[in-house]
């Protein structure tokens, strides 16, 4: 490159940007005020590289694919990123970009107004340094861009939010499967032969209730007036006992 086009490209733009930085940046935050809180400047800064690595992954493609659409892809990045409040590196890291005047997430417009100087050759160099320097000692953390366009950069709705907004939504889905269960299909029944004569039990009581008998356990009730005599009962099945004693039978099902 020409050392004159190198100069009058780069170099004077880079000068003259920083010497007029600080006295626009003072004329700008008079008539400024902001109700919200600064947000965490780690967050700005991985946001920032974030995006950043976007933009150099685009000049790599156009410098292996030989094609400039992905130049106008990168500019279109820089300008736009924030258009809706959120560029791909907020998102991650959960920042939201909002119009101070309407405290809503910046539209289109503030978008390319808070991020237009990183086009200026030159100038775009110069501004990394001094906006970052700028957003580390502002109460707001508000950089130039942000005071052109009258926005800040807050801690709102991110990626982590994303996800934990998914996984509510997945456990009240499930949720809502187990309350609605598909009914079970009956089975089949079986069929067991009767025991022979000798199958024969005794059952003690403890005043109303009958415990584990022979495996057989779940007895609700007895007799209505159980005495201390040991009657007899006969297996019908596995699951059901005659049980006799004098003047009174009932049959029981566990």
């Amino acid at each position: 490159m020409d050392a004159r086009l190198l100069f009058g490209v780069v170099l004077l733009p880079a000068i003259v940007f920083a010497v007029a930085y600080y006295p626009i940046l003072n004329n700008f935050s008079l008539a400024l005020v902001s109700p919200y809180a600064k947000a965490d400047l780690g967050k700005r800064f991985v946001a920032a590289a974030i995006d950043a690595i976007v933009v150099i992954s685009l000049f790599v493609l156009n410098q292996r694919a030989e094609n400039v659409l992905f130049v106008f892809a990168a500019a279109a990045y820089l300008v736009l990123r924030d258009s809706w409040g959120r560029s791909i590196g907020k998102f991650c890291c959960g920042l939201v970009v909002i119009n101070l005047k309407t405290g809503l997430p910046c539209t289109r417009s503030d978008s390319i107004s808070r991020n237009a100087l990183f086009l200026l050759p030159g100038a775009n160099f110069v501004a990394v340094f001094l906006e970052a320097g700028t957003i580390a000692g502002d109460p707001q953390g508000q950089r130039l861009g942000d005071r052109f366009a009258q926005t800040q950069v807050v801690e709102g709705f991110g990626a982590r939010d994303f996800v934990a907004a998914v996984q509510r939504w997945w456990r009240d889905f499930l949720g809502q499967l187990d309350g609605n269960p598909r009914k079970p299909r009956r089975a089949p029944a079986r069929r067991e032969s009767l025991p022979s004569e000798r199958d024969v039990i005794t059952l003690r009581l403890h005043d109303r209730n009958v415990h584990r008998v022979n495996g057989c356990a779940g007895w609700r009730s007895w007799l209505a007036s159980p005495t201390k005599e040991t009657p007899a009962c006969r297996v019908l099945s596995s699951s059901s006992l005659t049980i006799s004693r004098p003047g009174k039978s009932r049959a029981a099902t566990c």
